[in-house]
This record gives structure tokens, sequence and C-alpha cells, in this order.
């Protein structure tokens, strides 16, 4: 268990960062729900926010790695389904330059689960489901990660 703490790279390391990246989800999941979108302005800020906040957090490849395999991670099902992506492709850039390589992988394991299971449920009730926005699902590996990380501090 004691590995569930690193999984959130180095994101925990200054209370500043999460509460910045929290931040980002939010507004994140709500355009996505509201307008289907997520803005280019605000996957755009919050990456030069991360650059900013380097003398917090300090700088590691491994968050620039994890930004490429994040933005990757997205883009290969987007490429596969022909579907347009490019604001959660894009956010999903964001987010592994944040989680860093240690957390990307578990990141989106928890974001696929969320989204399985909610599609499960809805498919249970009857719902037609039609192209789901991200945003919410990596808010929610977010908060699942977070709490985990927390329980484990603790």
């Amino acid at each position: 268990m004691e590995n569930i703490s690193n999984w959130m790279g180095e994101i925990f390391d200054s209370p500043y960062i999460p509460i910045l990246f929290m931040a980002f989800l939010l507004i994140a999941a709500y355009t996505d729900i509201k307008y289907r979108k997520i803005y280019n302005w605000l996957n755009v800020t919050f990456f030069i926010l991360w650059f900013i906040t380097i003398p917090i957090h300090g700088f590691s490849w491994m968050n620039i790695i994890g930004a490429i395999l994040g933005f990757v991670l997205m883009l290969i099902p987007a490429m596969v389904k022909n579907q347009k992506m490019g604001g959660d492709i894009k956010a999903a850039g964001v987010i592994g330059l944040y989680m860093g390589v240690p957390g990307i992988f578990p990141f989106f394991l928890m974001t696929a689960t969320t989204f399985i299971v909610y599609v499960l449920v809805m498919r249970l009730f009857g719902k037609q489901l039609q192209l789901l926005p991200m945003g919410p699902f990596f808010l929610g590996a977010f908060l699942f990660m977070s709490s985990l990380n927390f329980t484990i501090l603790q």
C-alpha cells in the first residue's frame, strides 16, 4: 500500500500544487459537462502555471515524460474511435505534466475504471449514451486517488 502515495508523483509535496491541480480539474469537468469542451485557454493556462510554479515543486523530466504519455494515452483511443477529443487530449497532457510518470498510469487506470462503471450502470438502467465528456472522470480519478493518498499518509 505504500506505493499508492507514490502514484501521485510529487503533487502533494506542496499544498499549493494539489489546490491548483484541483482547480484545473474542477473547471475542466464543469466546462466539459456544460459545453462538451475543455477549452484551450484552460489547458494552456494550467500548462503555463506548472512552469511558473517550478520553484515550489521543482523540475523533473518525469513530469515532461508524464505529459507526453498522458497526451498519447488519450490520443490513441481518439484515433481508434475517430472522435474529436482535442480538449480532452490536451487536458490529459496537462494532467500528465502534474502527475508525472509515477502517477499517470494509475491515474488513467482509475479514469478508465470510473468511466466503465458509469457506462455499465447507465446501460443497466437502459440509458443510451452518446459521446461522454472525460473531464468528470478525470476529476473522479483524482479525488479517489487523493483520498487513498491522504488515508495512507495519516
